[in-house]
């Protein structure tokens, strides 16, 4: 597949805010970015890479059982998630409770930190290509990634998979399920309201420890692969927006629908070379 296809879709708006952030410098930026899927591969050697909750059955770290009741639940809640016949309310609904029986399901099953690290020894799960690269151009600058995910297995996964590829953490901010575990390491439940694919929109970010940080960075470079994450960064001002989105199948067929909500795209699961020339020309590091 091609690794370095981009399109722009709002070539103004980009440049105008892509002048105003260089005008601000990376004193006054930070990232906004979804984790599966975004940072995160979506294909290697020909097959579909799945989330990191999806390794527990891929790999069966849990019981067979597991993986069967977990697949009856996508089976029952995957449609209403992708319907265009629902509005967003009652989808919201049906994630949180998707949500809500998942995480019952993972402590019946005796999840612990152990299977979270096994997930993660998957060599299925990795970075896009030129992501070391972005990361590196990020901590030089001292700009924050603060990452905004429904990722199943929640905060603690996203930071033992950095820690697994050798990233330091300290420039990096996860707002992401928060899962509750026993002094032996098994899951005892989950914090809800609960981030779901649908709802990031909503999350407020000035209600964690990490917001005093990055409250006054007022550009956001905001990074996703649906297009509900378009929108993760609702309460900033559209000016100090940039919006790059990652097409990374049905490219043809969505193209449309993601060029109205994205300023660029990265099509057919490219890599962050287009991204990271972007980050460059505003740092003054650009050709």
């Amino acid at each position: 597949m091609p690794t370095n296809q981009y399109q722009i879709c709002n070539e103004k708006k980009l440049e105008k805010a892509q002048a105003a952030f260089r005008k601000s410098g990376a004193g006054g930026m930070q990232v906004f970015a979804d984790f599966d899927r975004t940072l995160t591969k979506v294909f290697k050697d020909g097959r579909e890479c799945p989330s990191l909750i999806s390794v527990l059955s891929r790999d069966n770290i849990l019981d067979k059982e597991y993986a069967k009741e977990a697949e009856a639940l996508y089976a029952q809640y995957r449609p209403a998630e992708i319907s265009d016949a629902l509005g967003y309310a009652e989808k919201s609904i049906l994630m949180e409770e998707w949500w809500r029986k998942h995480y019952a399901l993972l402590v019946r099953k005796r999840l612990n930190i152990s299977d979270v690290r096994s997930a993660i020894a998957s060599d299925i799960v990795e970075l896009r290509e030129g992501f070391f690269e972005f990361f590196n151009l990020l901590e030089q600058n001292s700009i924050p990634l603060v990452i905004l995910s429904a990722n199943g297995l929640g905060t603690i996964s996203i930071r033992l998979f950095f820690e697994r590829v050798g990233l330091p953490t300290e420039n990096i901010h996860i707002v992401s399920n928060n899962l509750l575990w026993d002094d032996q390491g098994f899951l005892v439940g989950a914090e809800g309201p609960f981030i779901h694919s649908l709802n990031k929109k909503g999350i407020m970010i000035e209600k964690y420890p990490f917001y005093a940080a990055v409250k006054s960075r007022k550009n956001i470079l905001l990074l996703g692969d649906t297009l509900e994450d378009a929108d993760m960064a609702e309460s900033f001002d559209e000016e100090n927006l940039i919006r790059i989105g990652f097409l990374n199948k049905e490219v043809e067929t969505q193209v449309k629908k993601y060029g109205k909500k994205y300023d660029a795209l990265i099509l057919h699961d490219g890599s962050f070379s287009f991204v990271n020339e972007l980050l460059r020309g505003i740092l003054g590091q650009g050709k």
